[in-house]
């Protein structure tokens, strides 16, 4: 069936990108059907694709709680799906038939990769004061280093319950290292309704 194809289940492990943090977010592309009508859908079930329980609660309320501002009226697939595991296409759509959903915004974890950054060489100069004078002062020198970050790319997308329709759909990359969780989900949620709100696809 098409939505089992593109739900992509039972469950990627996500958990990591944000359990690590990501202090860098961006839309890599996205794409709408132009000649979807907006407004078609009022009430889509978010579906964040996490093993980690605390993860997806929280990623899942931040798109839900940026949706509502914009007006739609989102909802948490964790209050009536608590075990994404073995979740076949007909309990999903009997759950967007009971919580009233006419849509679905997944979101799930497509690739990782390791890339390396460097860190300048630094001289830090500073002043000391004594009884005997004034004005010497202390030359720190710290050398460049490099390191490595992983890079997380994910895919987000929204399907029409009606007609399992594909309306919408973004990939993003996310990049450590860590900051705080919180922040991390906060940001990736932010851009991905901002774009979604770009595409005048509610």
């Amino acid at each position: 069936m098409k939505i089992s194809n593109r739900l992509c289940f039972p469950v990627v492990l996500i958990a990591t990108m944000f359990l690590a943090g990501c202090s860098y977010s961006r839309i890599v592309t996205s794409w709408s059907d132009g000649d979807f009508q907006r407004g078609q859908i009022k009430k889509p079930m978010v579906v964040a694709i996490v093993q980690q329980n605390i993860t997806r609660w929280r990623l899942e309320d931040e798109f839900v709680n940026n949706l509502r501002k914009m007006g739609v009226d989102a909802v948490q697939s964790y209050k009536t799906l608590p075990d994404l595991k073995g979740l076949t296409v007909d309990a999903v759509k009997a759950h967007l038939a009971e919580t009233g959903s006419d849509g679905v915004l997944v979101t799930r974890l497509i690739d990782t990769k390791v890339e390396t950054g460097y860190v300048d060489a630094t001289t830090t100069s500073t002043a000391q004061f004594s009884s005997y004078y004034i004005g010497s002062s202390t030359t720190t020198y710290s050398p460049g280093y490099t390191y490595d970050y992983r890079v997380f790319k994910l895919e987000s997308k929204l399907f029409a319950a009606k007609n399992e329709k594909l309306v919408w759909t973004a990939v993003t990359e996310a990049e450590e290292p860590p900051d705080s969780i919180d922040n991390a989900l906060k940001e990736f949620s932010r851009i991905i309704t901002d774009d979604l709100k770009n595409k005048k696809v509610f």
